[in-house]
């Protein structure tokens, strides 16, 4: 693996399990280093993600004890900012692309396969400036249950829907880049989409609903429906069925970072759903879908 993501993996390991800010801040700068002398980063993106450093700082602490609008308008703004980083719109970053429409079966769609330095960067911003990295915990036994319980249920209503919208066929495979496919999606797109949809959004849209809204059961699950909401739309290059199982599987992770209150057991949830298709159906979908 290219040196840059060796870096950033080890401040992905850290950020979740060692949650030492000195750890976190030496893997950071040699990632950040390694990224300007390998071409992987600009040092305009170097700027950008200080700037998105800058703006997570003022949210979490700075402003913390701000009126509800304030903190409400600096939110828009990172998450304006984190949608450009997120769909790779901000430029100084080279990401590295490991495959070029690589069809994993006879019945797959080609894809290309990127390893994202931006996206995860914000992931690892979100996920220190935040109250996460003190809020996350070891799982324990019940917390452990509830993942698998969930991840086997959110399996089944999102890639049985799949199947029979023909969106993929079952196709059982272990493919050559099934390691490296592993470690990117679990510790690269998983920690950063779970960082940023359940740890920042969902989290914030609770706070506002207990401000204005007081304890409302009615209300209780209406910041899982809408980050699933919002989750769903921004997979909109997959098209109008993936955008409708990307959402039903965003309330599944939501639904399990509430249930447990770890990140971690979402990730997992997610993963788990991601790796059953990646083995057992056509991924990234079944060819007709490509043409």
């Amino acid at each position: 693996m290219n040196l840059t993501y060796i870096f950033l993996f080890l401040a992905v390991l850290s950020s979740i399990f060692v949650r030492n800010s000195s750890v976190i801040a030496i893997s950071l700068f040699f990632t950040v280093v390694v990224s300007l002398i390998q071409g992987i980063a600009e040092f305009s993106g170097i700027f950008l993600l200080a700037g998105f450093g800058g703006i997570s700082y003022a949210f979490f602490h700075k402003y913390k004890s701000e009126k509800m609008e304030i903190r409400g308008l600096i939110f828009i703004g990172l998450g304006l900012a984190a949608c450009l980083f997120g769909l790779h719109l901000m430029p100084g970053f080279e990401n590295l692309q490991i495959t070029k429409d690589l069809k994993l079966s006879e019945f797959s769609c080609p894809f290309p396969m990127y390893l994202n330095f931006d996206k995860v960067m914000i992931g690892i911003i979100l996920f220190i400036f935040s109250p996460l990295m003190l809020a996350e915990k070891p799982l324990d036994k019940d917390d452990l249950k509830t993942t698998f319980q969930l991840f086997g249920l959110c399996a089944v209503c999102v890639l049985v829907p799949a199947y029979l919208t023909n969106y993929v066929k079952f196709d059982f495979k272990v493919p050559s880049i099934s390691f490296i496919w592993i470690l990117n999606n679990l510790f690269f797109v998983c920690f950063a989409e779970e960082v940023i949809f359940r740890g920042v959004l969902q989290n914030f849209l609770k706070e506002v609903l207990a401000k204005y809204f007081a304890k409302n059961k009615y209300l209780e699950y209406l910041p899982i429906i809408t980050t699933a909401l919002i989750f769903g739309v921004l997979h909109f290059q997959g098209g109008l069925i993936y955008i409708a199982l990307s959402t039903i599987a965003g309330l599944f992770y939501g639904y399990t970072y509430h249930k447990t209150g770890k990140l971690f057991s979402s990730m997992l949830v997610h993963f788990g759903v991601n790796f059953t298709h990646f083995i057992f159906f056509t991924y990234p979908a079944y060819i007709a879908i490509c043409g």
